[in-house]
């Protein structure tokens, strides 16, 4: 080999060792999950839920549709465990009846995603990558084939769920502020006889911010709106009172 071609190579050499002895590209972190965990940023006023419902019942010559709206409050208890929250929820409606239950949201344990369970029924809530179209099961610790009754009439609430993130962006918060959020969809499935839309909102600082449901059966096949169609199960929005 001549001496130009040596040190030809010699240059090659040593710039492919200078390549490999760079500092990595260090990337920003993502949101950490636990931001997402439902929290108060809000101050003093603490945690409320506007919640509204519309439930179906088949009858004799029709379908009953009962209305309902509720304010849920949400009082913090000490959690048993790291990256746990828990709330004693307390439900007043228009006519003044009350009731309460427990609303726990955890982080897993790897931190891969988060949890909460309401009513016995655990959902897998958010998990990583907070990318556009991931997907995971939300039914991870919960039945698939969960059937509820809902005004005595037996509803298969988990059928065709299938969770991912629509979108990320910005929400604003009925305060004025915006926070930075993520767009979910739990269930999106529909036909002429069933309607199962789950979707929801995380605000980081905040947690969930809206919670939607359309759990929805008929036997009637016309093209129409699932208001004026559903003959068994329930509509239910959610939506953080700031």
């Amino acid at each position: 080999m001549t001496t130009l071609k040596r040190l030809a190579w010699g240059l090659v050499l040593a710039t492919a060792l200078w390549s490999c002895e760079k500092e990595p590209t260090v990337l920003a972190p993502g949101p950490e999950l636990s931001d997402y965990l439902l929290s108060d940023e809000s101050g003093s006023e603490g945690i409320r839920f506007q919640v509204d419902s519309t439930l179906y019942d088949p009858v004799a010559g029709g379908t009953s549709v009962r209305v309902n709206s509720q304010v849920w409050t949400l009082d913090p208890v000490d959690a048993e465990e790291a990256g746990e929250r828990l709330f004693l929820v307390s439900k007043r409606d228009s006519l003044g009846a009350r009731g309460q239950q427990f609303w726990r949201w955890s982080e897993l344990a790897d931190g891969a995603g988060i949890t909460h369970t309401l009513g016995g029924v655990t959902y897998l809530s958010l998990t990583r990558p907070f990318t556009v179209g991931s997907q995971w099961n939300a039914l991870a610790f919960a039945s698939p084939s969960l059937v509820v009754s809902v005004e005595g009439e037996p509803v298969a609430i988990h059928k065709d769920w299938g969770a991912s993130i629509d979108s990320t962006g910005t929400y604003p918060l009925s305060n004025g502020k915006a926070v930075d959020a993520v767009w979910v969809s739990h269930a999106s499935s529909e036909n002429r006889i069933e309607l199962r839309r789950v979707r929801e909102v995380y605000g980081k600082g905040y947690g969930l911010l809206e919670r939607r449901m359309d759990i929805l059966d008929s036997q009637d096949l016309r093209d129409l709106p699932w208001e004026q169609k559903a003959q068994r199960g329930f509509s239910l929005t959610m939506k953080r009172l700031l």
